[in-house]
């Protein structure tokens, strides 16, 4: 029965991916089919997504109440339907935390090629284009099980010209094979397209530098820059490095496309097409609902065997303009059931007062505060998004990722299970709570008591 039900989820996946036309309602039933059968067959998951308040009779019919997974669990458990014994194949994350890497299990790759190639088709290849690549990524041959290199060697020998090449082996680059390349292509006036970490085109620019070297690729030639400065002691910013990569290759900036990937997700963030030739470049398309329909096609690709892949990313996308972008109300706190106006009003009330108001009143206020954080087009969230990524250097998604994980873990929903989970009762907090043949429960806090 639950090889039936994998196949169907299987064929709806794939035929997401295909069209890249799906709509919110359908994207929620999707993403919560997937949920509900990883609930019942994926046991690590299941018994976290418990702790979260899930329970067969309450599933989450909208993908945002569907609980993510933090990354670090792909390093303790084997969140997979099929087992470690069932996969057909797995990735390992970098490990650059303390060295150690994480492990997705995919039972085939099915799912993956075809997100991998939908999202690099449309922000790569919207020409069409068959070039010749140059992958700077590490090498599956030595590294089966790196995500990237499995991604760029499918799309190498589905895409390509069949007279590419790779030169990374490890962390050392050959830079004689790369050149090599290069003139060759210039030769053949045949575009390429190089596929490299940011670690590696440093490398590659400073190489040229070294030697006096400087090309002028065919038209059409493009470059996808993937990250990869994590544990590194030279960093480059990305400005810099995309007008060096420009100069030296002949290319205009806007041939250069950021690409932000995770091996937990199986899928991967692109540039926006229209902010290529911008300083600042953003993920997704400014207005464009095919973008977004691209996200979530790539990250229900993986789903059924990720299974934080729909979750872990679902907020509000930046491609579609809400109310937080066009005027704020005037209320930034929804508590109507308090003469409370807003978060600061909260802040500054004395104690004896905020005592005065429900548990529920509380929990909802926190709540709809964490419901306006999750909003990624909330003009607070931007400006404390584009500060942490100043002060700390992270990029976008992960900053996004981060801020998503914390403001979903204070929605109204979340704390209330916690706290019944702890007290039994979110009343417990207001006062004695009646319990059959037991004593009455109530909490107060500390500051209430005598402490001998």
């Amino acid at each position: 029965m639950e090889r039936s039900a994998a196949a169907t989820l299987d064929a709806r996946i794939l035929a997401a991916i295909r069209s890249y036309a799906l709509d919110e309602s359908e994207f929620d039933r999707l993403a919560c089919d997937i949920f509900a059968y990883q609930f019942r067959t994926n046991a690590p998951y299941a018994a976290y997504a418990r702790s979260c308040g899930i329970t067969p009779d309450r599933l989450p019919h909208r993908a945002a109440a569907i609980p993510a997974v933090p990354v670090a669990a792909f390093k303790e458990a084997v969140l997979s339907t099929v087992g470690a014994g069932g996969a057909g194949l797995w990735f390992e994350t970098s490990g650059t935390t303390a060295g150690i890497g994480g492990r997705h299990y995919l039972e085939t790759a099915e799912l993956y090629e075809a997100a991998l190639l939908a999202g690099f088709d449309r922000a790569l290849l919207a020409d069409g284009a068959r070039l010749r690549y140059l992958l700077l990524v590490p090498d599956v041959r030595t590294r089966p099980h790196s995500s990237l290199g499995f991604m760029m060697d499918r799309i190498a020998e589905l895409r390509g010209d069949g007279r590419g090449g790779r030169f990374v082996d490890g962390d050392a680059l050959d830079i004689d094979g790369l050149l090599g390349a290069l003139d060759a292509a210039v030769a053949d006036g045949a575009a390429v397209c190089i596929a490299a970490t940011a670690f590696a085109l440093v490398a590659a620019v400073d190489a040229l530098r070294a030697r006096g070297r400087r090309f002028g690729l065919p038209r059409g030639s493009r470059v996808m820059e993937t990250g990869g400065f994590k544990g590194r002691a030279r960093v480059v910013e990305q400005v810099q490095l995309y007008a060096e990569v420009s100069a030296g290759l002949g290319i205009p900036a806007a041939a250069i496309v950021g690409e932000y990937g995770m091996t937990e997700l199986s899928s991967q963030y692109y540039d926006s097409p229209g902010s290529r030739t911008q300083a600042q470049r953003c993920t997704g398309s400014a207005r464009s609902s095919s973008t977004r329909r691209a996200r979530r096609s790539r990250r229900e690709s993986s789903a059924r065997f990720a299974t934080s892949t729909a979750p872990i990313v679902r907020r509000p996308s930046r491609s579609r303009p809400t109310i937080w972008a066009r005027s704020p109300p005037p209320v930034w706190c929804c508590l109507a059931a308090t003469a409370v106006r807003n978060c600061a009003a909260v802040r500054s009330m004395p104690k004896t007062l905020l005592r005065g108001l429900s548990a529920a009143a509380i929990v909802g206020a926190v709540g709809d505060a964490a419901a306006r954080w999750s909003d990624a087009d909330f003009p607070p969230r931007v400006r404390a998004t584009q500060a942490i990524e100043a002060r700390l250097g992270y990029s976008t998604p992960v900053v996004e990722y981060a801020l998503d994980r914390l403001f979903f873990a204070l929605r109204a929903e979340a704390l209330q299970a916690a706290i019944t989970d702890e007290l039994g009762s979110l009343a417990a907090l207001d006062g004695p709570v009646e319990r059959a043949g037991r004593p009455p429960r109530c909490a107060r806090g500390v500051d209430t008591l005598a402490i001998v």
